[in-house]
């Protein structure tokens, strides 16, 4: 008798989405994988000229102010490959975050209740659908207009449609607070579905194989790690 090997956690997670080409193919599933991102500044709308990127795409941010609270804007492209899947499938896509690499990752909290970083209102963006500018979707995809949140780490439900390949970009708004954050202290970002892992990760993996972060320094005394002291030989004062 042949015995089938079993399936390791990460098939079994996905088993109840496996299916199989009533044409006899192999088996497929829907495949949602957080593809690309990109920072902005906070000083202009979601149009082609609007806001100012910080960053090329896929660049990390550093040297940013730990001594003052700082909006960000961040850009993430999902992408869904399900051209070989007849049924349709959501995602509700979260933003978490941790404090540096020993950190744990949660949602980003709401307005007025964070302690390193919270989501805010942003001043300036005048169209809730983000568009495509300034992010790359992967060759043959179909772009989808996504949306720009800045009322909760938790965004509006995509809608992925059945057989095809498509792109959605959600931009978040949010704040790092000074208050909660010290010299060299980086705040990691990833996107999840409700809380559950996507299928994949290009970027933002929980194990920041490639993170997607923002890197502070701080010119304040006592807020950064503890200086270094040069002994120097005693001074002796002279009286005459």
């Amino acid at each position: 008798m042949r015995y089938l090997k079993p399936l390791s956690p990460r098939w079994r997670q996905r088993a109840s989405r496996i299916w199989v080409d009533e044409r006899g193919g192999m088996p497929e599933f829907a495949n949602v994988d957080l593809d690309g991102f990109r920072w902005r500044d906070d000083d202009g709308n979601e149009s082609s000229g609007g806001a100012s990127f910080l960053a090329a795409e896929n660049i990390n941010l550093t040297d940013q102010d730990a001594d003052s609270d700082v909006i960000f804007r961040l850009r993430i492209l999902l992408e869904q490959n399900n051209v070989l899947h007849d049924q349709s499938e959501t995602t509700t896509p979260r933003l978490d975050f941790k404090l540096n690499t020993g950190g744990t990752y949660a949602a980003v909290p709401d307005s007025g209740s964070g302690t390193e970083v919270e989501i805010v209102a942003s001043q300036l963006v005048d169209e809730a659908a983000t568009t495509d500018h300034g992010v790359t979707k992967t060759g043959g995809y179909t772009f989808v207009a996504g949306t720009q949140e800045e009322t909760s780490a938790s965004a509006a439900v995509i809608n992925w449609p059945a057989t095809e390949q498509d792109s959605v970009i959600v931009e978040w708004s949010f704040k790092s607070l000074a208050a909660g954050l010290a010299n060299l202290d980086e705040l990691f970002f990833r996107v999840t579905n409700a809380g559950a892992n996507l299928d994949t990760y290009t970027f933002g993996d929980t194990g920041d194989t490639n993170p997607i972060k923002i890197g502070f320094v701080s010119t304040v005394l006592g807020r950064g790690p503890t200086p270094v002291v040069v002994n120097h030989a005693p001074i002796r004062a002279s009286y005459y």
